[in-house]
Order: structure tokens, then sequence, then C-alpha cells
């Protein structure tokens, strides 16, 4: 996803990247194209941030406060002034709008620090002078102030700022921004300090800079920073009708309209009369300030009525928010990236809590959703069922027919939600689970083929050491190393054994059981002492035809030799037994009688098949199976034929243990002696966990007098 994203980014043009739609992209994603672009000190990492930044997303995940100050201090470096001024603005709403104004300080100083080294020096003074009355104990403002008076030439001021930042500053303060501002202060005493006043400042102004300077060293931190006049007056209901207000607002309309921003989102100023007179204030003052307000326009000018419950959404939309017609566009739409439409679906749930009389039409919203055409597609299913989890919040109880119709035809992600939690939060009886309950793992699988995740049943997993060691070291690897114990087909698209685990199926079985463990692996610590996993992992280092290579790798090698060499078998029943392995039993015994339709008095073949039809085919032809070994055996019917082909000296390999064991188990009604190397964590072997219920203790029997054998 990473490499594809920056791909299509890569040729693109500055310009190019800013005219590309937003919202195609979620924003945690493009952070990659920003971080590629960044790396190589590209300019285009700020155009795929303004791209971020004017997305409609709004991910937990996304420092957004951090990617507006990296845009700003660009456009600041370059003296695009007019674009630094936009998305400081931006960012001051945004703050409003989802943190309560965390950054309102940082935004307003450099909004100040901006008006004063450039076009407007007495606003800029004054709105530093604002940010003093509000807190004059932030040391931030006496930072950024007395700084932004050093760059203008005005050391002596900007060392009566910084003096009384640190005469004011506590044990409370910022450690890190104290110290910072004690350097600047030596530096400024160390600078000669004979500039003159910039004559474009308003003297009274200088005034004004010593008297907030003077403020009580032990005045109170407000809990909420007060609104200074005459905004205050605006938000009180018996003064905000003043006719004398608008024009004194207006006056000093780049001084004010941060604050009647922060006013238009205070919870504490009720939607009504005063808060319409903000916006209108703002829309009266947006000609002459048409660079601060570019990218905030939009909400300036659909912000009517109730806007603050009708458009806006905590987790959607970075700057105003967007009407319930708008979710709708944004959810059905397949164009857009589906974080975004997951978040304007959930949105809808939000949107009820504040607009109760709008029942109807997010109904009619989610009813759409659950009978598009589109439904059946592999990417819509994530969507289907985060639908399905808003119709269960708002309780539309009227939509389970269609819940039902959707989970009929199997288009839901069951990683989101399931029928059966449809039935329990809705108090309805639980449907019959018609299949029998088994001992074993329902695992989710993601089918590569077609990407939908189906959950599917599995006794247990092998795991291919080197495939799984190649995973671990970030290697790029063709099959997974997890191997279940059958052949996995999608249902939807019909793929075989083309599947990744799921995130969360991986580490239900990765995981140690033990939680001291289970705490290292999450920190990701080096283990302790030795893992034991999930004891239906078995471990294998597979190889076929001479060399290591992975299961399904050999399958497709072993269908392309049979094709070419189809009267082998020694092929088919290298083939026969490799799909007994993998659980494939019904293709594990046409193989292995067709390899003894080839060689019928070939001994390794023969108890191949014998053991094959005595777990999972016709136990009355593996007695006979049996009993022919038996005579293979004692009368050494094949000892010209080996004789003939093998060089001499070689050993003959007797199977008599075998058919022996294997005719007691059969007799007793128990599993085959078939045995293969493969273990648990715990060091078990995997026939020993099949045949649990003739385990002796120890190794079976059979494998005991092989492992004998092979001593000897």
């Amino acid at each position: 996803m990473k490499k594809t994203l920056i791909n299509q980014f890569e040729p693109l043009t500055f310009d190019e990247i800013l005219a590309k739609k937003s919202a195609i992209n979620d924003d945690y994603y493009l952070l990659d194209v920003v971080q590629h672009f960044e790396e190589q000190e590209d300019e285009r990492s700020h155009a795929v941030t303004e791209l971020i930044l004017r997305s409609p997303d709004y991910d937990e995940m996304v420092d957004y406060s951090e990617l507006y100050s990296s845009l700003i201090d660009y456009y600041l470096f370059v003296e695009n002034y007019p674009s630094a001024l936009g998305w400081i603005y931006a960012r001051l709403v945004a703050t409003e709008q989802h943190e309560s104004g965390a950054d309102r300080a940082d935004s307003i100083n450099q909004l100040a620090e901006v008006y004063l080294c450039n076009d407007d020096p007495n606003t800029g003074i004054r709105l530093f002078i604002h940010r003093i009355w509000q807190n004059p104990h932030d040391l931030r403002t006496y930072y950024a102030f007395s700084y932004a008076l050093w760059l203008c030439d005005l050391n002596d001021l900007s060392l009566e700022v910084a003096q009384r930042g640190l005469a004011l500053a506590s044990k409370d303060n910022d450690q890190e921004l104290l110290k910072l501002l004690g350097q600047f202060q030596q530096e400024i005493q160390e600078e000669e300090t004979d500039a003159e006043m910039i004559p474009e400042i308003d003297q009274a102004l200088i005034a004004e800079i010593r008297a907030a300077l003077c403020l009580d060293a032990n005045h109170a931190i407000e809990e909420t920073e007060p609104y200074l006049p005459p905004l205050n007056r605006l938000a009180d209901p018996n003064t905000s009708h003043d006719l004398t207000l608008r024009d004194e607002i207006l006056a000093q309309m780049r001084v004010f309209a941060p604050e009647l921003i922060r006013l238009a989102f205070d919870e504490n100023l009720p939607s009504g009369p005063a808060v319409e007179q903000v916006i209108t204030l703002l829309r009266e003052m947006q000609p002459a300030l048409r660079d601060e307000f570019q990218e905030i326009l939009p909400w300036i000018n659909r912000a009517d009525g109730d806007w603050r419950n009708e458009l806006l959404i905590s987790s959607f939309g970075k700057v105003s928010g967007y009407s319930t017609a708008e979710l709708r566009k944004f959810a059905i739409n397949q164009e857009y990236a589906r974080n975004i439409r997951t978040s304007a679906l959930e949105a809808l749930s939000e949107r009820l809590e504040k607009c109760p009389e709008q029942r109807s039409e997010v109904v009619a919203i989610l009813r759409e959703m659950l009978t598009r055409p589109e439904l059946d597609r592999a990417s819509e299913e994530f969507l289907n069922g985060i639908a399905i989890g808003v119709i269960l919040d708002i309780d539309a109880r009227e939509l389970f027919p269609e819940i039902k119709a959707v989970f009929d035809q199997d288009c839901v992600d069951p990683t989101i939600v399931s029928l059966s939690d449809v039935h329990k939060q809705w108090g309805m009886p639980l449907e019959a689970d018609t299949q029998e309950k088994k001992d074993g793992l329902d695992l989710l699988l993601e089918c590569k083929a077609c990407g939908r995740v189906r959950m599917h049943f599995t006794r247990y997993v092998l795991v291919e050491i080197g495939t799984f060691d190649k995973e671990s070291e970030g290697l790029e690897k063709r099959y997974t190393p997890y191997i279940m114990d059958h052949e996995i087909i999608c249902p939807k698209c019909g793929a075989h054994d083309n599947y990744e685990l799921t995130v969360q199926s991986h580490l239900n079985l990765i995981a140690p059981r033990e939680p001291a463990q289970l705490m290292e692996f999450l920190k990701g610590e080096k283990p302790s002492k030795p893992v034991k996993t999930n004891p239906r992992l078995f471990y294998l280092k597979s190889a076929a035809l001479g060399r290591e290579m992975h299961p399904f790798e050999a399958v497709e090698e072993y269908r392309w030799r049979i094709i070419n060499k189809p009267g082998d078998a020694h092929l088919h029943a290298g083939f026969g037994r490799l799909l007994r392995l993998l659980g494939h039993h019904s293709e594990a015994l046409n193989e292995l009688n067709f390899a003894y339709k080839l060689d019928p008095r070939n001994s390794e073949i023969v108890i191949n098949l014998a053991m094959a039809e005595h777990d999972f085919g016709d136990r009355a032809r593996a007695e006979e199976l049996y009993n022919k070994m038996i005579l293979l055996e004692v009368k050494e019917i094949d000892l010209l034929n080996e004789i003939a082909n093998n060089k001499p000296g070689d050993e003959r390999i007797s199977f008599g243990y075998a058919v022996r064991d294997g005719l007691e188990a059969l007799q007793r009604g128990e599993p085959s002696p078939w045995f293969t190397p493969i273990y648990n964590s715990e060091g078990k072997s995997l026939v020993d966990f099949l045949n649990a219920k003739v385990k002796v203790s120890g190794a079976s029997r059979s494998q005991k007098r092989r492992k004998s054998r092979k001593g000897k």
C-alpha cells in the first residue's frame, strides 16, 4: 500500500498534487507520502500536507497540529504570507472545533508575529497585548512577543518583555521554554541596541505594552481565558444587541477575528442570536480578510441556523462540518477512501443524538447502504458491517429484514459484526446452530485473490519454518507460512489455498499463552524463557522433490511434473503423501490409488495407500492392502524388482512393523500408525495429537520402532 501510494504521487508536480481531489486517500496513509518527500528534502511534502488538511478525514492517529505547524512554517520560510495567514486561521478553527482551543495561544501568537514583522505591526502588538491580558503567566506569549520585537530591531522592548516573562515564571512553567527565554534574554543583552523605533508603530501602543507587563505577578490564572472588551459584551445576552458594538469590532477586525472564532465554537454560548451575530460579523470581515479566511470561508458561508448541531461532527471534518445529506454522499461513493466512508457512516449516530428529528433521513440512508447494487463487492463488505453497526447503535429495528438479507447473501465482513451479534443486542432468539461443534480453531483468513475475510475451521495449523523465518525478517514471501489442516477454498471467489491470516488470527496463533510472556511479546521484548505458543501450532521444515520447498509450491511443482510424466508412479505417490499432509484427503487417495495402479508391487506405495484408506477411505480395502503387504514382505515378491532397480548394497526397508500395527489398529477401530516428524512447542507430535485416543506414554509404538531402526 505504502509503495503503491508513493508511486502515484512521485510523477506529480507541486501544483498537480494540490489539484488532486481530496478524500481519495486516508490521511494516515498519506503521511507515508509526506515522509517520503521529506526524506528527499522535496517541497512536494507540503503539497501532500495541504491535501491532507483539506480532506474531511479526521483520524485520531494523525497529529494534525504538527501538520498545520509544518505547513505554516514552510509558507513563512518562502515568504508566502497570504498562504501562511490562511493556514494559521485554518488551524485556529480546527483547534476550536475539535480540541476546545488547545492550540489557541500558539496560533494567535504566530498570527501576531506575522502581522508585527510584515505589513501590520500595530495589529501584531495589539494581539500580543491581548494574549498577555488573557493569560499573564503564559511563557509562550512572552517568548513569541519578545522574539517578534527583536526581529523588528525593537531590542529594548524585546528585553523588557523577556525579563517580565522570566519574573512571572514559576516552578509550574515549562522548564524547557523557561530555559530558552533565559538564553534569549542574554543574547539580547549582549547585542547592540542602537536601532531606532520603527515609525509605523503607534506610540500609544508602547504604553499599552508596558501596562500589560505591569500586571500583578500574583494574578491567578483563570481556568478559562476571559473575553476582553468589547467581545465580552457580545457574549452577554444583555449587551450583545448594542448598536455601537458592531462598529467597534469591525474597526479592529484583525484583532478581534480570532476571538470571534472562539466565540462561534464556545459551548457556553448557546446557539441563537449571539452566535448568529458572530457569524454575521465574520462575513462582514471577509472582503478585508480575504487572505486570512481563504481556508475557512466554506464554513463561514454555510454556518446558518443551528449549524453547530446540524454540521459539526467530532470525528469527521477538520474545519466546519457536513450536513446529513453530505454524509450520505461520502458513505455511498466508492471513489472515497474506506476510512472516510466509515467515518461518514459512524457520524450518523452522533448526528441523531443532536438532531433526533432527522431519524427518518438517517434510516433511509442506512437502508440504501444495505440495498445498493454494489453490495456484494469485496471492497464493500467492510462498509456493510459498519452500516449494520450504526443500525444497532441507533436501534433501527425496522431495518432487520435488510440486515438479514445482507447476511443471507454473505456480504458482511465477519470482523465487524455477525448475525448473532444482531440477535443478541436486540434480544432475539439465536438461530439454531446446525454445524456440529468441533474441537479446533476458528480463524479469520483473508483471501488474497478477492480480498474478502471469512472464518475457517481447522483442527491444527502447520507452520513452515523457512517461510516463517522470512516473514519474521520482513523478507518477501510468496506463500503464507501458516497451513491449515485442509484445503482452504474461498466461499466467494473459489480461490484455493490463497490466503493470509488476519492480524487478529495471527496474534491468536503466535502470541504466548503465559501472561508474563504475552506482555513481553506485545512490548517487542526478547522472551525471558522458551515460548510455548498455541498447542495446535505444529512446526515443519518442508522439503519435496529433493530440496527445501514450501508445501504449496510443492503442490504446483508436482502437478507440473505429473503433466509431463503422467506414468511416473513415484511422482503420484509423493504427491499423494504431500496432499495427505495438507489434509486434502480425497485428492491424496486419488493420487495414491493411481500410483498403486502404476506399480502395485511397490511396498512403500502399498503401505501409504493402506494407511490412507484406513484413516479416511475404505477400511475394508485397507485390510486387504495390509494383507497384501504381508505377502509382499513374507514372499519377497518385489525382491527381483529391487535388485534390478537398486544399486548393489542398498538396504531394503521393511514395513512389517507398520503393517502389524495397522492391522491391530484397524481391528480396534483406531487410526493407522501413519507417522510424520512434526511437533508443537510442547514437543508433542502431530500424529500423537491426531491419534490422542491410542496415545501411549511418550511416542507411539510405531514411532518408537522407527526411531529404534534409525538408531541401528
